[in-house]
């Protein structure tokens, strides 16, 4: 009874988590759905005249790379466009 209720933990925390098992027993978590960012050969231009490279993500959305004046630290900014 014992062996059937860890067992049933571990399948209701398996589907839960996202978590696999190898065959020795050991758990690894998967992980969120990483995206990644391909750089186009467009180019942004903003009000201060400021050139930046566009870059796009696997769902069709543009964004730039900006650095923050305050802490220097770069940061994405999505592109809206007006329809």
């Amino acid at each position: 009874m014992k062996k059937l209720t860890i067992l049933l933990l571990l399948v209701a925390f398996q589907s839960i988590a996202q978590v696999k098992i190898d065959k020795n027993g050991n758990f690894y978590s998967q992980s969120a759905k990483k995206t990644s960012f391909t750089l186009t050969t467009k180019l942004y231009t903003d009000s201060k005249g400021v050139i930046y490279s566009v870059y796009t993500n696997g769902e069709g959305d543009y964004y730039i790379v900006k650095t923050s004046k305050k802490t220097g630290k770069q940061y994405r900014h999505k592109l809206n466009f007006k329809k």
